[in-house]
């Protein structure tokens, strides 16, 4: 009696338009595209053949279920209302390069998963569009669209958009923000891709004015623009955390990152092979003497002025447990690089070697300097690089630069010994016993080591849990994390 009277309730509220929809009538409507029958309600039976029909039938808590097909419409969201392709594979939303892919307008709680959204053009967002909105997107591909700010995404008027396991590559901006564009908005970004993307202006890959960014995890490769061809981080704070930037070219200044007015912590990225036809390589710190960078890895960038791998230009910024290897810029100016006005950057238990000049009008401490520049604590012996080959810029057991950093309690390794100079060290730097890499060394990494033993790690097992490095999980691995159990306990992982 009870379910008929429920079911009574929905049917009069969905045929009163003049009636709020209610939430306890939530239900799964289903789209595909390639149903021929002529009676459609939204069941798998007879689905509709329009995203946005799905979309304009649902109520709040409604999941659109869109079966595999190409869809050759734009789609705009609505609050609370879940579209969920069948994979990004194979469901399209194809904008046949005359119109916007998806858009939403304050529109909050909405997941947009598992599809494509691919030829989009529009002023603002061809791909997707989000003026005050707050959504997720998550398991999609978005791809050769083009707009004149944001050619995959623009995010903007305090949206909030969380990206996770998501590919935006090869899009166009004929200003700003050819791959991503947040403005006056926030970003959360896990496991992304961001390939291939081209503007004329700033950020190829990611533009940030006025925002808050937290990104984990995300690539950044063979991205173009004039300035910041990877990231362009503008009058913005937040974080780029375990992330990887390489190969984007600009034709002026920072091909990997440019910094301007911003105070974003860094840590743990791998930024490599970039290069500026201007000035800087790697990362340019302009106007932002408030940015820190922690535990990165600045590998073969290249600029055909001043600075291969950073450049602090009226502004110093902080550096601390870097390694800053390979790089190079005009002059044999490949390392780091200051220009006045401004704080001269703040160089500190950082190891800068092979860069031609490692060091321009920059002063480090407790560094190790190819060049033998003077500083407290700095070395000039080779660092002993585990194997420069493979670029495994670690170090070997006998290396100079092991306990060597400053020797203040703040500094010290996540084991609690004197700082290790490089990426390898200090308090942020990842343990290899931390194998699921949450900041401390406990059982839940033996567990994931159980469960992989006897895996080759490079297929099919996860990587990590060879913690040895001898190409095999096993025992020898369970002896290694059990010898570092609690290390990083109750201390902070990121800065």
């Amino acid at each position: 009696m009870k379910a008929n009277l429920l079911y009574l309730t929905c049917a009069v509220l969905l045929s009163a338009p003049l009636l709020a929809q209610s939430p306890a009538c939530a239900a799964d409507v289903y789209v595909n595209i390639a149903y021929g029958g002529t009676e459609q309600d939204g069941t798998e039976a007879k689905p509709f053949t329009s995203i946005q029909t799905g979309i304009n039938r649902a109520i709040p808590g409604d999941v659109v279920h869109v079966k595999a097909g190409t869809y050759w419409e734009g789609v705009t969201l609505r609050d609370q209302v879940d579209v969920v392709g069948d994979g990004y594979g194979s469901v399209i939303i194809d904008g046949q390069y005359s119109t916007f892919c998806v858009e939403a307008y304050d529109t909050t709680d909405c997941l947009l998963k598992g599809v494509t959204i691919t030829r989009g053009f529009a002023q603002y967002g061809a791909g997707v569009y989000l003026n005050n909105c707050t959504i997720t997107i998550e398991g999609c591909l978005i791809s050769d669209c083009s707009a004149a700010i944001g050619g995959g995404i623009y995010a903007t008027n305090m949206s909030t958009l969380t990206l996770s396991s998501t590919t935006v590559a090869a899009c166009k901006a004929s200003t700003v923000a050819a791959g991503i564009g947040i403005n006056s908005s926030t970003i959360i970004a896990l496991n992304c891709d961001i390939p291939q993307n081209e503007t004329l202006q700033y950020g190829g890959g990611l533009w940030l004015n006025n925002s808050t960014a937290t990104i984990d995890k995300t690539a950044f490769s063979r991205n173009k623009a004039l300035d910041g061809g990877g990231i362009y981080w503008k009058s913005s704070g937040g974080t780029l955390r375990r992330s990887i930037i390489i190969n984007n070219t600009i034709g002026r200044d920072g091909a990997g990152m440019f910094l301007e007015v911003s105070n974003p912590k860094l840590t743990r990225n791998y930024i490599a092979d970039n290069y500026a036809y201007g000035i800087c390589g790697g990362v340019y710190f302009w106007r932002s003497a408030s940015a820190a960078m922690y535990n990165c890895l600045i590998v073969g960038n290249g600029s055909a002025d001043v600075a291969g791998a950073v450049m602090c230009d009226e502004g110093g910024g902080t550096l601390i447990n870097n390694t800053i290897v390979s790089n190079a810029g005009k002059s044999s100016v490949g390392g780091i690089a200051w220009r006045s006005p401004g704080s001269i950057p703040t160089v500190l238990n950082c190891i800068v070697w092979a860069n031609g000049d490692d060091l321009s009008n920059v002063t480090a401490a407790y560094s190790q300097i190819e060049d033998g520049d003077a500083g407290t604590g700095n070395g000039s012996a080779n660092p002993l690089f585990t194997n420069t080959a493979t670029r495994d810029y670690s170090l070997s057991a006998s290396s100079p630069c092991i306990n060597t950093g400053h020797p203040g309690a703040e500094y010290n390794d996540r084991d609690g010994t004197r700082n290790d100079k490089g990426y390898t060290g200090g308090p942020y730097a990842l343990v290899p016993a931390d194998v699921d890499d949450n900041g401390c060394v406990n059982i839940l990494d033996l567990i994931a080591i159980r469960g992989n033993m006897g895996k080759d790690p490079s297929s099919g097992g996860i990587s990590q849990c060879d913690v040895n490095k001898d190409g095999r999980i096993n025992i020898l691995d369970l002896i290694a994390v059990r010898a570092k159990l609690s290390i990083g306990c109750g201390k902070p992982q990121w800065p």
